[in-house]
């Protein structure tokens, strides 16, 4: 069996994939959380411009934490397979 065939690697590389994906979305929520703040300090705060600060900034944090959990399982994954340390 080669690398390409290993059934756990295509597995790792999905997961890999999609917590890329996960770690992109969660810092567009952060950066459009501090964008809807700034704005709303700037002009002022109504209630929309609240809710959308502090709804991307609890979705972000719900999306971000696990993918950066995630990511590093990965990466511990792939330096342990790389040494042969298991």
């Amino acid at each position: 069996m080669t690398n390409s065939d290993d059934p756990v690697l295509i597995a790792r590389a999905k997961v890999s994939t999609w917590v890329s994906r996960g770690l992109r979305t969660g810092a567009a929520l952060f950066i459009g959380s501090f964008i809807a703040f700034f704005f709303g300090i700037a002009m002022s705060f109504n209630p929309v411009v609240d809710l959308l600060a502090t709804w991307c900034l609890i979705l972000g944090s719900v999306v971000l934490c696990p993918s950066i959990i995630v990511l590093y399982t990965v990466k511990a994954a792939n330096r342990a397979d790389a040494e042969s340390s298991w």
